[in-house]
């Protein structure tokens, strides 16, 4: 009669062990997907430029999703900045209301000439809908957003 007992708890265990834990992602998946806010791009040998950036994308499968590009307006050189495409990825969660992920690769043009390139760029994203990232690309530029979309959100 031991056994039965024993085994139960071992099928409990096992079971535990093999059920995944939930992923951080952003919902709803397939999802097309427009965010707008602040955005400052400061590049040695260029006047600090304050934007409005429009960032379009899909949420893909809420892991691995894609941004469509980036346009910005805005005075000074804001109306020639653009941000190309690339495929990101959701890594973490941050803590209850934010998960982490990565830009593959963020390029930043002015007038269609690269000036600011970095692979793997974090960001992270709310379970409201804020998308924000700051970054440091080497050696002289640095770029920054508050975003916000109804589109999608965080699921820690």
């Amino acid at each position: 009669m031991k056994l039965y007992p024993m085994l139960s708890g071992l099928a409990l265990v096992l079971a535990s062990v093999a059920t995944p834990a939930a992923a951080s992602s952003i919902a709803p998946t397939a999802t097309n997907f427009t965010a707008n806010g602040n955005a400052v791009l400061d590049k040695t040998g260029y006047p600090t430029q304050f934007c409005v950036l429009t960032l379009t994308g899909n949420s893909g499968d809420g892991v691995n999703g894609s941004i469509s590009g980036g346009t910005n307006t805005g005075g000074g050189f804001c109306s020639l900045i653009t941000v190309d495409s690339s495929p990101f990825t959701i890594t973490g969660t941050l803590n209850p209301t934010t998960v982490q992920g990565s830009i593959s690769s963020l390029v930043v043009r002015l007038n269609g000439t690269v000036i600011c390139s970095e692979a793997n760029r974090l960001f992270t994203a709310d379970t409201s809908g804020n998308i924000n990232f700051a970054s440091t690309i080497a050696p002289d530029c640095n770029v920054s957003a508050a975003l916000n979309t109804t589109d999608v959100w965080a699921v820690p």
